[in-house]
Order: C-alpha cells, then sequence, then structure tokens
C-alpha cells in the first residue's frame, strides 16, 4: 500500500537535490531517492493488482469475454464466480466503471464491429454470432453505443 507520507517525503528530498545535481554525491543520493520513489510507486500497484476488489472484477471480466456469445444473467455470474452479483457489481463499477452487463455489451459490441469489417456476413449473422437474440434490438444497442448503425458502420469503415 502506497504510503502518501513516505512518497511525499522521498520526492521532496528529491526535489531539494536538484540545484545541486552536479556533485558527485548528490548524482547517487538522486539515485537511491529515485530508486526508493520507485519502489514505492512498484508496491502500490501490487498491492492494488492483487486487492480482493479488483480480482473480482478481472475474474468477471475474464468469464464475460469468454462467454459473451451466450446468454449471461447477473444470477448466473453470481453462481459462476462464488460471489454474490451485487458485490461483483460494485467491484466491476469500481475497476472498469460500469456494471458487468455494460461491460457485456460493450465488449459485445467490440466483437461486433470487428465481425463487421472483416467478414460479409449479414447483420443477422453478426447479431447472432456476438450473442444477441435480435438483430433489432443488436442494431439499436450499437447504435446507441457508436452513434451510428451497423450497416452504416460496415459501409463507412470496410475496405473491402
Amino acid at each position: 500500500v502506497l504510503h502518501p507520507g513516505k512518497m511525499e517525503e522521498t520526492l521532496r528530498q528529491l526535489i531539494q537535490l536538484g540545484p545541486s545535481g552536479h556533485l558527485d554525491t548528490v548524482k547517487f543520493k538522486q539515485q537511491v531517492l529515485f530508486q526508493e520513489a520507485v519502489q514505492l510507486l512498484s508496491a502500490s500497484i501490487e498491492s492494488r493488482r492483487s486487492s480482493p476488489v479488483t480480482l473480482c472484477a478481472e475474474k468477471a471480466a475474464e468469464y464475460l469475454r469468454c462467454h459473451y456469445k451466450e446468454d449471461i444473467t447477473a444470477k448466473e455470474l453470481g453462481d459462476r464466480l462464488s460471489f454474490h452479483p451485487v458485490y461483483i457489481a460494485r467491484c466491476m463499477q469500481q475497476e472498469y466503471g460500469c456494471s458487468p452487463m455494460e461491460y457485456l455489451l460493450r465488449y459485445r459490441i467490440e466483437q461486433s464491429k470487428l465481425l463487421l469489417l472483416q467478414t460479409d456476413y449479414s447483420i443477422e449473422r453478426i447479431a447472432e454470432e456476438v450473442g444477441f437474440n435480435q438483430t433489432p434490438y443488436f442494431s439499436s444497442r450499437f447504435a446507441e453505443v457508436e452513434g451510428i448503425s451497423p450497416r452504416r458502420y460496415r459501409q463507412r469503415f470496410s475496405h473491402r
């Protein structure tokens, strides 16, 4: 965990050495302080990465990416990950800024964009391929996220 006081003190000492940076002893001290600051940041990142909230959010995101073609409910996600759906939603909101179902929607849209540009599949087939049961719902959600319809997206960006 990053100790703000320790980091501030290290950076303050490093800055104070600035004007006399030409002296060999000062350069060594700068190097030591810089390494200390990097270690503090690294420890902070590692502790954040392994926090229960981060791990839960990453597990949920990974599950959603692997199963995006399937019908997935919040309850099923909770059952699969052995976490309460509300806890998963809170973790994902904190880590990704969206709910699990919003994450799933955005991932499906990203996958559909690839199919629109890389295949000649019909819009109906693409909707099916990325986990939408109804083409009109897919088209409306795609337009909501991207600002244009899937058909227009293909016309505008496809170089085929």
